[in-house]
């Protein structure tokens, strides 16, 4: 399935850009990575060396689990003006578009970035009649923004709420 750049009309955001993932992006996803978990392992009793090899094993786990999963996923890195910012990874080869992973850097949250990603993905898959679904845990940000957006709880599996946005 063909996908519509993000340098096209609708656009929130000026000079918002997809493009593919490639292995030497790896140290740029292990830092957008490390920024989701901040939070988390401010918590953990461990040096920052530990922490961090405990960091780079899950995202192994975690890229190898997207892979085996979504293997036609399209892996793209979000830039604003040049520059780096985030991560979209989204599967369009079942009767949905599947939000996998998307995910800013802490600098390019709040800017619309977000609004602009989702609602180009929302306006190709109302193209296809298609719906739009995500993974999100319930006490995220982000949520807040999926609601806004229209997208309503499908389910929960205790860790990690299904939503969905209908065509």
């Amino acid at each position: 399935m063909a996908r519509v750049p993000f340098d096209q009309p609708p656009m929130i955001v000026h000079d918002l850009r997809l493009r593919p993932y490639q292995s030497a992006d790896l140290p740029f996803l292990q830092a957008l990575y490390a920024t989701t978990r901040a939070q988390e392992m401010a918590f953990a009793p461990w040096p920052e060396e530990q922490k961090s090899a405990f960091l780079r094993q899950q995202l192994t786990a975690r890229e190898s689990h997207y892979d085996a999963e979504f293997p036609a996923a399209a892996n793209d890195i979000v830039t604003l003006a040049g520059r780096d910012a985030g991560r979209l990874l989204v599967d369009r080869s079942g009767r949905q578009l599947q939000v996998v992973d998307i995910a800013l850097l802490p600098p390019f949250c709040g800017q619309g970035i977000g609004t602009a990603l989702l609602t180009r993905l929302m306006a190709d898959a109302a193209e296809l009649g298609l719906p739009v679904r995500l993974h999100v845990d319930p006490n995220s940000r982000a949520r807040r923004l999926y609601v806004r957006l229209g997208f309503t709880s499908v389910s929960s599996d205790g860790v990690y709420e299904l939503m969905e946005r209908l065509p």
